[in-house]
């Protein structure tokens, strides 16, 4: 397990700051390689690439079309080279009142642990006076795991929340522990009901992300489209296991988390319908085209 465990990059799930996030765009810029950076930042991929989704502007990254490193590099390609720095200090500029924020929180946590153990049945408050946005919710997820003191448990709910692209599946982690699919399944339901537990705790990062979830309504549709919309852009799992961690990190009522089961059960049929709809207008746009350049033809 602790050999495992050890495989884990350094920073793995820890918060972005500002003089990283800014050495990050800058070796983009440069065209430093995804492996590279991995090394550098001491970060998995799949930290990287969050970093670019989660931590600059939303409005930048859709209206230029932005979603991987290539993509950014590719940007910055297109673009007069003196223009990179003036960019890069706007996107920052535009981060820096969350970085800093994330920095603070992170010095409260170290300071506070170095000069005050807490007893293992006393939880983490470190996110107390911490204002948190959509762009935190894996940060939050990640910190709550963290904060399990069961290392056993808290290697399953990384390794399948997914420390890089590639998430673990139950029969994946059982081989790497020895154990059956099924201890598995009832480790990681034992330690997600764990961090519904610990979101009660005023400050604790489930009780942060509960936070977050209440300001948008009492409405379980309006909260589970705004998890449907999180989970698709933000994580690489299954968006049903991805909803499952948000759900159960915020301590979600098993009533309420059924009404929001429910409900996007019910966006995700629409959103395909949606997509066979417009794949059959596609192919009728197609298929008059191919009638039309027929007849041209025949003419």
């Amino acid at each position: 397990m602790s050999e495992s465990r050890s495989n884990f990059p350094a920073r793995h799930g820890t918060p972005w700051n500002t003089e990283e996030l800014q050495r990050l765009l800058v070796s983009i810029a440069e065209g430093v390689s995804l492996k590279k950076l991995t090394q550098t930042h001491q970060r998995s991929s799949g930290g990287i690439r969050g970093a670019i989704k989660r931590l600059l502007p939303s409005e930048f990254l859709e209206f230029n079309d932005i979603n991987t490193v290539n993509d950014l590099s590719n940007y910055f390609n297109k673009i007069p080279r003196q223009e990179h720095n003036s960019i890069i200090n706007n996107l920052i500029s535009l981060s820096t009142a969350k970085t800093i924020a994330h920095d603070k929180v992170e010095i409260q946590k170290n300071s506070f642990k170095q000069n005050t153990p807490l007893p293992l049945c006393q939880p983490n408050t470190d996110f107390k006076d911490y204002i948190a946005d959509e762009h935190d919710v894996i940060m939050l997820i990640h910190s709550a795991i963290e904060s399990l003191s069961n290392k056993r448990h808290q290697y399953i709910l990384l390794m399948r929340l997914g420390t890089d692209d590639s998430p673990h599946s139950l029969a994946d982690i059982a081989v790497k522990l020895g154990i059956s699919r099924e201890r598995v399944r009832q480790l990681q339901e034992r330690a997600l009901g764990l961090l519904a537990a610990k979101s009660r705790y005023e400050g604790t990062p489930g009780a942060c992300l509960k936070a977050l979830i209440n300001s948008i309504g009492n409405s379980p549709y309006d909260i589970a489209v705004w998890i449907y919309r999180i989970v698709h852009r933000d994580f690489v799992t299954s968006s049903d296991l991805a909803a499952k961690f948000i759900i159960f990190t915020a301590g979600i009522p098993k009533a309420r988390r059924d009404e929001i089961k429910s409900s996007l059960s019910l966006i995700s049929q629409l959103q395909k319908q949606r997509l066979r709809e417009r794949r059959a207008e596609l192919a009728h746009a197609r298929a008059q085209e191919r009638a039309r350049i027929k007849k041209e033809r025949k003419s």
